[in-house]
């Protein structure tokens, strides 16, 4: 599907009475820190990628979620906005989960439709939700355990996302200390 380039153009840009209502209604929502959300399954054909994405993609990470939807189900729905009147909506967080399913044949996936943020927060969000999965470090010890409990339990190397290379040095407990450093 085509990207819009013109998604991010908001009907009442430059009138300035639209902007304060949109900025009061977006500052009152945004107070609501844990609103209900629901779950909806829309289809795959009706769902847009953001018209400029700011993070590349790996053809790896692409295939370890395929894997991983294959080994455990679609399990984290995505995140979409709705495009006003055009009946299609547009990913917020969940790329690389929608070309999972793309390329698995999916019809319809799960997703949760944020529709109480204005274009600039939207796009805040998105930034922040990118930027925030660069955060934080693994902890090897727990890793280590966790691991090995699960390897343990039944005797399976294969964990989406991580190559056998890695799963084995924490097995045999061959990872230095800081082996890992950030990640999600």
């Amino acid at each position: 599907m085509k990207n819009k380039s013109s998604n991010y153009d908001n009907e009442t840009a430059g009138k300035p009475e639209a902007s304060k209502c949109n900025a009061l209604v977006s500052n009152s929502q945004r107070n609501d820190l844990f609103r209900e959300m629901n779950i909806v399954w829309l289809a795959i054909n009706l769902i847009d990628a953001a018209p400029r994405r700011v993070r590349r993609a790996a053809k790896t990470q692409i295939e370890n979620v395929i894997q991983a939807i294959r080994s455990y189900g679609f399990r984290l729905p995505i995140l979409v906005k709705r495009i006003s009147q055009s009946g299609t909506y547009e990913v917020i967080d969940g790329h690389i989960r929608l070309e999972a399913a793309r390329q698995l044949d999916a019809l319809e996936v799960p997703c949760i439709v944020v529709d109480d943020l204005s274009d600039v927060d939207v796009r805040r969000l998105r930034l922040s939700l990118n930027k925030l999965q660069e955060t934080g470090q693994w902890d090897d010890e727990a890793l280590r355990l966790e691991i090995n409990e699960i390897i343990e339990i039944d005797g399976d190397f294969e964990f989406p996302g991580f190559e056998l290379a890695e799963i084995e040095a924490f097995h045999l407990g061959t990872v230095a200390s800081d082996g890992w450093g950030s990640g999600g």
